[in-house]
């Protein structure tokens, strides 16, 4: 059974995922950007998404800062995969592996 922030974690990465490969009937993060189209330095994180400065604590907890924030902490082989049904199962997975 998984807990209560798991939970939210995984349908917050699904969401990620129909945001990202465009399976969503509305975008409502259209300005996804990776750290690579922000700044041209060749960083070890230029191909995470950027998140952007959240000021308030109201902000930094909506899933427009928290989404970005937790699929950066995602392994690659879970972000780089391009099947939902797959990056379900993957995602399930890797959250029940955690405990």
């Amino acid at each position: 059974m998984l807990k209560l922030s798991d939970i939210y974690n995984y349908y917050l990465s699904r969401f990620m995922f129909s945001q990202l490969n465009n399976l969503s009937e509305e975008p409502l993060l259209s300005e996804l950007t990776t750290n690579h189209n922000i700044h041209g330095h060749n960083t070890r994180n230029r191909d995470k998404l950027h998140v952007e400065f959240a000021r308030t604590k109201l902000m930094q907890n909506s899933f427009l800062i928290r989404g970005p924030n937790y699929w950066n902490t995602l392994p690659n082989y879970i972000t780089q995969c391009t099947q939902k049904k797959h990056f379900l199962h993957l995602i399930k997975s890797y959250q029940i592996s955690k405990y």
